[in-house]
Formats: structure tokens, sequence, C-alpha cells
């Protein structure tokens, strides 16, 4: 089984999950690189629907911007909801987190670190978070997302990587790497949770 290196820097290309740690100190990011991190507000009008809260955006940008964000909501999948015609309302957290999503993608032209952005959605609205992940992915756009374990991201098919922190270093994945290993040391029967010690331990021995 080829051993991984421990890396003092997580990968900034294409989507990378760090698991189980929110708060990313500058010395795990490449040198002269720097995220920025989604805001926690939704940057909406809540007397407003979600249709003429985009239509104020798009009012403000520049054509090419305006085209942009139409190909973002579409991946979304918020334009096909009923809510579409609703006001922001406090049940709605996944939507506020897609929407708060797809407008930091818009807005943020660097790379980008989402604090736990699959909690509260449902399984249809990760698939449409996974859907922006890999769209983002092929513009180009480096994306740290933090989870909890490897059960909240099973779903996802967008290529990433994957880290645990390792103290002060960090172990980096593919979610192949990972099946491969976890089907060598019990299969089903070896927990995700379990898995991060397995690894350090065993490839890192």
């Amino acid at each position: 089984m080829p051993k991984n290196v421990k890396q003092k820097t997580i990968p900034l290309n294409g989507v990378t999950v760090l698991l189980g740690q929110a708060e990313l100190p500058a010395a795990s990011l490449p040198e002269g690189e720097s995220l920025t991190q989604m805001e926690e507000k939704s940057r909406v009008d809540p007397f407003l629907s979600m249709k003429q809260n985009a239509n104020y955006y798009k009012m403000t940008m520049p054509p090419e911007k305006a085209a942009r964000f139409d190909e973002l909501i579409k991946l979304s999948g918020l334009r096909r909801r009923e809510k579409w015609e609703r006001p922001f309302r406090k049940d709605m957290t996944g939507e506020k987190l897609l929407w708060r999503i797809m407008l930091t993608f818009l807005l943020e032209p660097g790379p980008l670190l989402l604090p736990h952005p699959l909690r509260g959605m449902t399984a249809e609205q990760r698939e449409r978070f996974d859907a922006l992940l890999a769209d983002e992915a092929e513009h180009g756009r480096a994306i740290v997302f933090t989870a909890d374990s490897l059960k909240e991201i099973a779903s996802l098919t967008a290529p990433k990587t994957v880290c645990f922190a390792a103290g002060e270093d960090y172990l980096v994945y593919t979610p192949e790497e990972i099946a491969e290993r976890r089907e060598a040391l019990g299969g089903e029967s070896c927990s995700y949770e379990d898995l991060a010690v397995i690894l350090a331990e065993v490839d890192h021995a």
C-alpha cells in the first residue's frame, strides 16, 4: 500500500474537502495564496422573492456577469421551485445556503473557503451544491470546504481531494485512495470517523 506524505499545506487546485476543521491557519496555505471566506449573511432583501432579488442583482451587473449568474441559478435549481416566487423565510435554510454559495461564486473571484456548507441541506440540495462545485472547478476555481465526516460528502461526485488534519500537518487523499484503504481495512465495518486515525497509523507508521 503506497504511503502518502504528510503536507504542511492544503492543495489549492480544484475542490478540496477539509474534515472537521472550520478555521484554516494561514500557514496551511501555499505561500502567497489566500482564501476568501463565504459571508454569513445571505445578501438578500427579505421582503423580496428570490426572483426579485436575482433580478435586482442582474440589473447591477455587466452583461457577461449577468449571463454567468443565470447559469449558476440554473445549476442551483432554485428557479424551478415554487419558493422562487416567495420571499426568503426562516424555514428556507437550504435555499439560503445555495443562494449564498451562488453569490459568493459570482462576486468573489479568487480561491474560496466555505465553512460547513452542507449543514441544513436536503439530499436534493446537496446534488445542486455538487453541480455548482463541479462547474466552478471546471472554470478554474479553487474551493476549500469543511465537512464533519466522509459520510457527509459521500454523495458528492465533483472531483476533489480530501484532507485530514494530523497535528500541524495534513493527510491528503483522493476519494479513490480512501475507498481502497477502507476496503482493505475492513470494508463497511470500518467507520469513516475511525478511518482518519487508521490512515495516520497505517500510511505514516
